[in-house]
Formats: structure tokens, C-alpha cells, sequence
């Protein structure tokens, strides 16, 4: 979120905080041909390089200012390993975001290479996969700084659970809440997960006269940019939103929501 003051004009920024041109360029996340790939599929030339020795590679995420790391467990003719790459780290903004706050590394769950884990215990990729129970792929493992299993997500999960579970363990949700319970704070939102936006009784309607040096008037103005299908903007919705003390000043300004695509 940012925020700017200028004189009666107040803008919030509540945008989720994955935003790029591409993000909603995603085609359908839930519809595509699951039998076994002809080809291979190549990896994000993004993906941590890694020689699989986890401490090691932990400690240079650490390093470099970030989270921890994601372990990706896919297989090379997987299907929904394709459409997770398609769907999800496939959006620019998922990208940035995951690789802001994680270093992600591919385990082949067929493989022979050895891994190393954070105990120093050395297993091949197969073994590796079978002892963390990795048998839907794509799965993965978010560890965080502290060497911690943060959250394990098994099997496909379409754009808008992928960014949450992103967020959830970068902003350390994790340390006082489920996965499930964070999810399931959006549930009361309008438009959770939907296309649309959240509508409020206390929106205005348009059109909108924003130029303020223009169209002076004697009350604050708040602008809303937000964006469908996320989770963040649900959460805000369903959660703060429905304060009866927050409701009551938002009743003083002129609020006007965008949506920032």
C-alpha cells in the first residue's frame, strides 16, 4: 500500500501487491488437457541454479534479503506443472513478487541428482520427493529463514491461491494463522475471486471529478486502485471495511474505487 497526501486530496493505493500489465492476461486457470505432455518442459531461466545443497542455497536467500525458498516439485511431462508455469509464473507480477521475496528450486520427483537437506541428510531427488510426500506435482515447500516448513501447497492451485499463499508466507501469516483461515478471511468479500470488484454502499458513483484544483470541494477525497481476483483486496473488504468505527469515517470523505487495469 502507498499513501499520499496532497492538500484535501488523499489517494490510497490498495492494490494487491502483484501488479503488472499482464496480470490479468491469464486465459482460463482451471480449463486444460491434463494427460502427459509430448514435451519437456523447460524451467523459468529464473529458477535458482542451485547444486541442491538446501542450507547453502537458504543462506544465500538470506543473503540476498529474502524470505526463505520455494522447493518445486514437478515433473518434466506434468501437465499441471505446465499450467501452474503458464498460469502463475507466468504473470509478470507473480514473478516479480515471488522472486522479490524467494529463490525458488525444481526438484525432479523421477530424479536421480543428489539434495541435500537442511540437516545436512544426502537423498536423490526421488527419495527427496517421497520423504516430504510430494506425490501430486506440482507441489511446493516454502521455507523460511529459520529453515522452517512455512507451508506445503499439493498439487495445482489456480493464480488467485497461488498469490495468497505468496503473501501469506512472505508477510509471515503463517506464524499466527492456517493457510485455510487466511483464505477463508476473504470468504465474506462481494466478489471473492470473482472478476469483479468489491462494490460499497459507500462508493461513489460515477462519473468521478478526481482534479480537486478544478473541482474544489469541502471533502477529502479517498481513490481506491484495486484489481479483481485478489485476495488482498478481498481480505480488505470482508475484514477492515466492515468496522463500524472505519465505516463511519469513510462516511466523511468522498471514496471512489478504480479498477487499476
Amino acid at each position: 500500500m502507498r499513501i499520499r497526501l496532497s492538500g484535501p486530496l488523499l489517494l490510497i493505493y490498495l492494490v494487491s501487491s502483484f501488479a503488472s500489465v499482464n496480470a490479468m492476461a491469464v486465459g482460463d486457470e482451471l480449463t486444460f488437457e491434463d494427460k502427459p505432455l509430448d514435451e519437456r518442459i523447460i524451467h523459468p531461466e529464473w529458477f535458482k541454479l542451485s547444486f541442491l545443497e538446501l542450507h547453502d542455497d537458504l543462506q544465500d536467500a538470506i543473503a540476498d534479503g529474502k524470505r526463505g525458498l520455494i522447493i518445486y516439485f514437478g515433473q518434466q511431462d506434468c501437465p499441471y506443472c505446465q499450467a501452474h508455469l503458464k498460469n502463475s509464473w507466468g504473470r509478470d507480477d507473480i514473478v516479480r513478487y515471488t522472486r522479490k521475496h524467494f529463490d525458488v528450486i525444481a526438484i525432479d520427483v523421477r530424479g536421480d541428482r543428489p539434495v541435500t537437506d537442511l540437516d545436512g541428510i544426502i537423498n536423490s531427488e526421488k527419495k527427496f520427493s517421497a520423504l516430504h510426500k510430494t506425490n501430486f506435482t506440482p507441489s511446493f515447500l516454502f521455507i523460511d529463514e529459520t529453515g522452517k516448513i512455512a507451508l506445503k501447497l499439493s498439487g495445482y492451485h489456480p493464480p488467485y491461491q497461488f498469490q495468497a499463499a505468496l503473501e501469506f508466507v512472505a508477510d509471515q501469516h503463517y506464524r499466527k494463522e492456517s493457510f485455510r483461515d487466511y483464505l477463508a478471511r476473504a470468504d465474506a468479500a462481494f466478489a471473492h475471486g470473482s472478476e469483479g470488484l468489491n462494490q460499497d454502499e459507500t462508493f461513489s458513483k460515477p462519473p468521478f471529478a478526481l482534479d480537486r484544483s478544478h473541482f474544489p470541494a469541502s471533502t477529502p477525497l479517498l481513490v481506491m486502485f484495486e484489481q479483481s481476483k485478489c485476495h488482498a483486496c478481498d481480505v480488505l473488504h470482508a475484514g477492515p471495511l466492515q468496522d463500524r468505527a472505519i465505516r463511519r469515517k469513510l462516511k466523511k470523505l468522498e471514496v471512489v474505487q478504480l479498477d487499476m487495469w
